[in-house]
């Protein structure tokens, strides 16, 4: 199987598309990693949901982009996330 790194660097190569989709769910989007990606993300145009059970202190766009949800409680995510993320 590819690792996250693989296919992190297979799809930030210029002229490939790896995300057809609409939104972009990003879960942990407060943590380094997932704050990498949202920028990534800001960077190349693409809309972008963020889930984080706490607020993104390194960046206020992807903080204003950030649901403030517990991902391990299920009535939570399915009530506070965007049907289409």
């Amino acid at each position: 199987g590819s690792s996250i790194q693989d296919l992190a660097r297979h799809c930030f190569r210029p002229n490939v598309s790896c995300i057809p989709m609409a939104k972009v769910l990003v879960t942990g989007s407060s943590g380094s990693i997932g704050t990498g990606l949202s920028e990534k993300l800001l960077a190349e145009g693409y809309e972008f949901v963020g889930a984080d059970i706490r607020p993104n202190e390194w960046h206020t766009e992807i903080d204003t982009k950030t649901v403030r949800v517990d991902l391990t409680d299920k009535n939570a995510t399915e009530k506070l996330l965007p049907k289409d993320a």
